[in-house]
């Protein structure tokens, strides 16, 4: 790993542990990792993957939705992940994440967090197999029946 790698990770890594709201969305796969765990009495923390939003406006607009019993966050973490989803696990920000979740939701919310990063896995190789196979690819040129 290069220093600035390792600088962006340990980053990433704080703001795990000290959000309140963090989005870490995940580049390749074209889907989020979304952690609300802003205190509420009418509802639990949450931890979900969602698609990526247009903007960051629209992913803000979005806790509505995912927190109807609370107010817009007041403040929202974005990070990029552009690295492929097991790299993720692999750098410790899963583990840091699990942490987080158990901390503040215990075991169904670490269970929940889990969850999660297992179905970026699994979107993660459904767009490689996708990719494999030319799904939603298209064709910039073709060969011509000359060679």
């Amino acid at each position: 790993m290069d220093p600035e790698t390792d600088d962006f990770t340990e980053r990433l890594k704080a703001a795990i542990e000290s959000a309140d709201v963090i989005s870490v969305f995940f580049v390749r796969v074209g889907h989020s990792l979304i952690m609300d765990l802003r205190p509420d009495v009418q509802s639990d923390p949450v931890v979900a993957v969602d698609p990526m939003a247009d903007s960051p406006y629209q992913r803000l607009l979005s806790f509505s939705a995912l927190r109807p019993t609370l107010t817009l966050p007041d403040e929202i973490t974005l990070a990029p992940w552009t690295d492929q989803v097991s790299a993720f696990q692999d750098a410790g920000l899963l583990e840091t994440c699990i942490d987080r979740c158990r901390m503040v939701g215990g075991e169904p919310l670490a269970s929940e967090a889990a969850g999660c990063y297992r179905r970026l896995i699994a979107l993660e190789r459904n767009a490689l197999r996708d990719m494999i196979r030319g799904i939603g690819m298209h064709t910039l040129w073709q060969l011509d029946a000359n060679g």
